[in-house]
């Protein structure tokens, strides 16, 4: 992307096309589809969160890939069907990220206990006494 045409895109200023977008998103490292969902959500932190797991790009390649698969028959998915598919996509999502954390504070406190015993006594006061 031309410098120029980075700092037009950047001031808000000039005709902002796919193209332009697509370019501006391989040139900062972000996701064009988010970019393009701001204008939708009114939500810019959400293209700036989006920028290194590249979510709404995901989602549109997965989309793409039901239309693939389904064609015509992408018709048949009723609203219904669809608010309970991406509310339960959703809820399985944030219920990743929380567990992630709680996870490895677990897993860290149960190694470390399981650890603890494993010492012997004399090798207990032996590095009590290096630690001295």
């Amino acid at each position: 992307m031309p410098v120029r045409s980075y700092e037009h895109l950047e001031a808000g200023s000039g005709r902002i096309t796919y193209d332009r977008i697509v370019a501006f998103a391989e040139a900062t490292d972000s996701d064009p589809i988010a970019l393009m969902a701001v204008a939708a959500t009114g939500a810019p932190e959400f293209a700036v969160r989006c920028a290194d797991n590249k979510l709404m790009t995901v989602m549109m390649i997965a989309m793409n890939e039901l239309d693939t698969e389904l064609g015509a028959d992408i018709g048949f998915l009723e609203a219904r069907t669809l608010v309970g598919a991406f509310t339960r996509l959703t809820k399985d999502l944030i219920r990743h990220v929380r567990e992630r954390e709680t996870f490895a504070e677990e897993w860290l406190k149960n190694g470390k206990a399981s650890l603890a015993p494993s010492r012997s006594a004399p090798a207990n006061r032996r590095l009590r006494a290096a630690r001295s």
